[in-house]
């Protein structure tokens, strides 16, 4: 299995972002988050949805 690891920016801003990333046959995503804005070992980071779309 060939692993293909695109990183994306997200804005600092509300509402919908869309990325198209243009990969075929995908059986596993991993979302790893690397740091957020105004984030501190006390506080947490939450993703309200993450969508993907086949062609």
């Amino acid at each position: 299995m060939k692993a293909t690891e695109p990183r994306l920016t997200l804005a600092d801003e509300p509402g919908p972002q869309r990325f198209e990333i243009g990969i075929d046959d995908v059986t596993a995503v991993r979302l790893t988050l690397e740091g957020a804005h105004g984030a501190t070992d006390a506080t947490h980071v939450a993703v309200a949805e993450v969508e993907f779309l086949g062609r």
